[in-house]
Protein backbone atom coordinates (compact mmCIF):
# COMPACT_ATOMS: atom_id res chain seq x y z
CA UNK A 1 0.00 0.00 0.00
CA UNK A 2 1.06 3.79 -0.33
CA UNK A 3 3.31 5.26 1.61
CA UNK A 4 4.53 9.13 1.70
CA UNK A 5 1.36 11.82 1.24
CA UNK A 6 -1.45 10.59 1.97
CA UNK A 7 -3.89 13.84 1.03
CA UNK A 8 -6.05 13.66 -1.90
CA UNK A 9 -6.27 17.43 -2.61
CA UNK A 10 -7.62 20.44 -1.49
CA UNK A 11 -10.17 22.83 -2.76
CA UNK A 12 -9.64 26.49 -3.03
CA UNK A 13 -12.10 28.79 -4.05
CA UNK A 14 -11.78 32.11 -2.63
CA UNK A 15 -12.00 32.29 0.65
CA UNK A 16 -11.53 28.62 1.40
CA UNK A 17 -9.50 26.06 1.80
CA UNK A 18 -10.48 23.08 2.87
CA UNK A 19 -8.88 19.71 3.51
CA UNK A 20 -10.79 16.81 1.17
CA UNK A 21 -9.55 13.71 2.47
CA UNK A 22 -6.38 12.32 4.58
CA UNK A 23 -6.73 8.59 4.99
CA UNK A 24 -4.03 6.44 6.22
CA UNK A 25 -4.18 3.55 3.58
CA UNK A 26 -4.86 5.88 0.62
CA UNK A 27 -3.96 2.60 -1.83
CA UNK A 28 -7.05 0.62 -1.04
CA UNK A 29 -10.17 0.83 -3.27
CA UNK A 30 -11.99 1.90 -0.47
CA UNK A 31 -9.84 4.70 1.07
CA UNK A 32 -9.43 6.02 -3.00
CA UNK A 33 -13.19 5.67 -2.91
CA UNK A 34 -13.78 7.78 -0.05
CA UNK A 35 -11.70 10.51 -1.01
CA UNK A 36 -13.37 10.50 -4.37
CA UNK A 37 -16.76 11.47 -2.28
CA UNK A 38 -15.19 13.60 -0.06
CA UNK A 39 -13.93 15.69 -3.34
CA UNK A 40 -17.35 15.59 -4.67
CA UNK A 41 -19.10 16.46 -1.63
CA UNK A 42 -17.14 19.52 -1.46
CA UNK A 43 -17.23 20.42 -4.98
CA UNK A 44 -21.48 20.35 -4.71
CA UNK A 45 -21.25 22.26 -1.19
CA UNK A 46 -24.08 25.15 -1.31
CA UNK A 47 -23.20 28.51 0.15
CA UNK A 48 -25.47 30.87 1.81
CA UNK A 49 -25.30 34.59 1.16
CA UNK A 50 -27.33 37.60 1.40
CA UNK A 51 -27.50 40.58 -1.03
CA UNK A 52 -29.53 44.06 -0.42
CA UNK A 53 -31.37 45.88 -3.49
CA UNK A 54 -30.93 48.80 -4.63
CA UNK A 55 -33.24 51.56 -3.11
CA UNK A 56 -36.62 50.60 -4.53
CA UNK A 57 -38.88 53.53 -6.26
CA UNK A 58 -41.93 53.26 -4.41
CA UNK A 59 -45.48 54.06 -6.21
CA UNK A 60 -46.90 50.30 -5.78
CA UNK A 61 -47.27 47.46 -3.71
CA UNK A 62 -45.32 45.32 -6.74
CA UNK A 63 -41.80 45.98 -7.38
CA UNK A 64 -39.07 45.29 -9.92
CA UNK A 65 -36.51 44.92 -7.87
CA UNK A 66 -32.57 45.26 -8.82
CA UNK A 67 -30.16 42.80 -6.71
CA UNK A 68 -27.34 42.77 -7.63
CA UNK A 69 -25.72 39.62 -7.45
CA UNK A 70 -28.78 37.74 -7.22
CA UNK A 71 -28.25 34.49 -9.86
CA UNK A 72 -31.63 33.47 -12.36
CA UNK A 73 -30.21 29.80 -10.39
CA UNK A 74 -30.17 30.76 -6.61
CA UNK A 75 -32.66 29.32 -4.45
CA UNK A 76 -34.29 31.94 -2.61
CA UNK A 77 -34.41 31.60 1.04
CA UNK A 78 -36.51 34.60 2.22
CA UNK A 79 -37.06 38.45 0.83
CA UNK A 80 -37.37 40.58 3.58
CA UNK A 81 -38.15 44.94 3.86
CA UNK A 82 -34.90 46.40 5.92
CA UNK A 83 -35.04 49.76 5.88
CA UNK A 84 -35.87 52.73 4.23
CA UNK A 85 -39.42 53.83 2.15
CA UNK A 86 -41.66 55.86 3.87
CA UNK A 87 -43.56 52.77 5.43
CA UNK A 88 -42.57 49.62 6.96
CA UNK A 89 -44.07 46.65 5.20
CA UNK A 90 -44.03 42.76 4.71
CA UNK A 91 -42.55 41.27 1.55
CA UNK A 92 -45.75 39.37 0.87
CA UNK A 93 -44.41 37.17 -2.53
CA UNK A 94 -41.71 36.86 -5.07
CA UNK A 95 -41.59 36.34 -8.64
CA UNK A 96 -39.87 36.76 -11.76
CA UNK A 97 -36.08 36.16 -10.55
CA UNK A 98 -33.16 36.89 -13.24
CA UNK A 99 -29.75 37.36 -12.72
CA UNK A 100 -29.44 40.86 -10.53
CA UNK A 101 -33.21 41.24 -10.12
CA UNK A 102 -36.43 39.99 -8.66
CA UNK A 103 -40.01 41.17 -8.89
CA UNK A 104 -41.15 41.55 -5.66
CA UNK A 105 -45.07 42.05 -3.52
CA UNK A 106 -45.78 43.84 -0.46
CA UNK A 107 -48.42 44.18 1.46
CA UNK A 108 -48.47 47.96 0.52
CA UNK A 109 -46.61 50.43 -1.49
CA UNK A 110 -43.51 50.85 1.09
CA UNK A 111 -42.33 54.02 -0.56
CA UNK A 112 -39.45 55.48 -2.39
CA UNK A 113 -35.98 54.31 -0.94
CA UNK A 114 -36.84 50.75 0.40
CA UNK A 115 -33.82 48.78 0.66
CA UNK A 116 -35.01 44.51 0.68
CA UNK A 117 -32.48 41.76 1.71
CA UNK A 118 -32.23 38.82 -0.35
CA UNK A 119 -31.23 35.63 1.16
CA UNK A 120 -30.03 32.34 -0.67
CA UNK A 121 -29.05 29.06 -1.47
CA UNK A 122 -26.20 28.41 -3.88
CA UNK A 123 -24.69 25.68 -4.90
CA UNK A 124 -21.06 25.70 -5.47
CA UNK A 125 -19.62 25.85 -9.19
CA UNK A 126 -17.48 23.16 -10.05
CA UNK A 127 -15.66 25.76 -12.78
CA UNK A 128 -14.57 27.95 -10.05
CA UNK A 129 -12.96 25.49 -7.99
CA UNK A 130 -9.20 24.50 -8.33
CA UNK A 131 -8.76 21.11 -6.96
CA UNK A 132 -5.18 19.94 -6.66
CA UNK A 133 -4.38 16.70 -6.17
CA UNK A 134 -1.49 15.48 -4.17
CA UNK A 135 -0.34 11.68 -4.28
Amino acid sequence: MGTGSNTIGRLESGRDQKAVADQPDSGSVAALLSKQDAILDLINAEEILAFTSDALSGGGANEAMVVTGLLATDTILSVQHVSGGTLTVAVSGWHTQADDALDGEFVIDPGAGALVQVVVKRARVSAEAKIILTL
